[in-house]
């Protein structure tokens, strides 16, 4: 009985409607499927590079690498957008929700559908001169399906975070981690690289497929329909979409940058591969900071629709709180532990244990970093959520050019993150009073 009235209590704060409980459901349904997601993919990765061999399983992750660029170039932030406008609009304004809905559907189809086009047509051109490997054009003709479905899933994702039915998209996600295990190894099995890649399509599709239904589910609950769509309202959504779509593609280049930079010193890629050990526990370390961003943008979205400032400063800061917390209670023992930790790794990596110190010491701005990004987001400032991408972009360059070595590397992550976050706080700072 003690341990359940705990228990008890922690399961009805959970079921609250504060933005607090909010926040939480959604950053826990994020969590456990990512947690089962991922470890579903590592499971099928390690079996299917068994099936198809070291050079095969290679080419795999290049085709999947180019489907996820031009998804974030045709997709241009479609998912956010639709979280965010949808968390906005639906408890007050069902007309302007079920516009967004049509607009949101028509942009994600027609984009996906040109991207597969091109696709389609440019595969044996970007198979022979980008990635020198002229056979990868049958696997990324293959592909075309896996990039359309990835992008109307995208966007429908977007909308259930939108309506914060966030138990429906995990389980839209579990399905397909649960169903592409089996698919792509069969895929493998049978036909090699193409195979695999049309598994890898068929989960996507049942992906999207049961969440197209859980979606059909929160549009009826709300007595929405789907509407036609509007060019001001594509306008409007595209002016937030875009600088989103900048942002995310600012990051990846300027960290291969980095990379390179170090790379290209003596023993370069020794220390480069130092930085990829630590890589390993930093996602860990960000984890929660990361997973509650699909929580934090319709939840904080909707209390600024609503004119609830009060409300968005709250659960703002709570959102960083946990974050922050979270970072520094895995950090602790990860910075105790780091000697043993980094020997994991072989005997040369045993006597860098400070790389994985000042990974945690720096976790915790990394993680605000994560939240304040979702919370531009989520009241409507895109171009602000550039700014603060750029600012890092600079400093992390600036450190890696100071220093060009793997501490280089992890100072830049952390260090860079600290102008980004002021940027954040200072472009805030109106939002919490009104």
């Amino acid at each position: 009985m003690p341990v359940e009235a705990p228990l008890s209590r922690l399961t009805g704060r959970l079921r609250g409607t504060g933005i607090g409980a909010r926040l939480a459901r959604g950053t826990l349904w994020s969590m456990a499927s990512a947690v089962v997601a991922r470890g579903l993919g590592l499971v099928g990765a390690m079996l299917a590079a068994r099936l198809l061999g070291v050079e095969a399983f290679g080419q795999v992750g290049v085709v999947q690498q180019t489907v996820a660029t031009l998804g974030t170039l045709a997709g241009l932030g479609v998912g956010a957008t639709a979280s965010r406008f949808i968390a906005a609009s639906r408890a007050t304004r069902p007309a302007e929700t079920s516009r967004i809905l049509g607009t949101t559907a028509a942009w994600s189809w027609g984009a996906a559908l040109l991207a597969g086009a091109l696709l389609y047509a440019l595969a044996p051109w970007l198979a022979a001169v980008p990635l020198g490997a002229p056979a990868l054009a049958t696997p990324l003709r293959m592909a075309v399906p896996l990039l359309v479905f990835s992008l109307v899933a995208q966007a429908q994702t977007g909308a259930l975070a939108g309506f914060e039915a966030f138990r429906a998209s995990a389980l839209s996600g579990l399905v397909g981690g649960v169903a592409g295990v089996p698919l792509q190894l069969l895929g493998a099995w049978q036909a090699g690289v193409p195979g695999f890649v049309l598994g890898l399509a068929a989960a996507e599709a049942l992906r999207w497929a049961v969440g197209a239904r859980a979606l059909a589910g929160e549009m009826r609950r709300h007595g929405l329909a789907w509407a036609r769509p509007q060019a001001a309202d594509l306008r409007r959504l595209l002016g937030f979409g875009v600088p989103t779509m900048l942002a995310g593609l600012l990051v990846g280049p300027v960290q291969l940058a980095c990379l390179a930079i170090v790379g290209h010193q003596s023993a370069g890629y020794g220390e480069v591969g130092l930085f990829q050990a630590t890589q390993q526990f930093r996602n860990l370390l960000i984890f929660v900071a990361v997973q509650s961003a699909s929580a934090v943008v319709p939840v904080l979205a909707a209390a600024h629709g609503a004119g609830d400032h009060a409300g968005l400063a709250r659960g703002l800061r709570k959102a960083a709180l946990w974050s922050v917390g979270a970072s520094l209670l895995l950090g602790l023992p990860l910075a105790l532990l780091a000697p043993w930790a980094m020997g994991g790794f072989g005997a040369a990596f045993a006597g860098h244990a400070s790389l994985l110190v000042w990974l945690a010491v720096l976790a915790p701005v990394q993680a605000l970093n994560a939240v304040g990004s979702s919370a531009l987001s989520a009241v409507d400032r895109p171009w602000a959520l550039l700014t603060a991408t750029a600012l890092f972009a600079v400093g992390a360059l600036a450190i890696v050019l100071a220093l060009p070595t793997a501490l280089g590397l992890v100072l830049s992550q952390g260090l860079a993150s600290v102008p980004a976050c002021a940027w954040m706080a200072w472009s805030l700072r109106r939002e919490g009073r009104g």
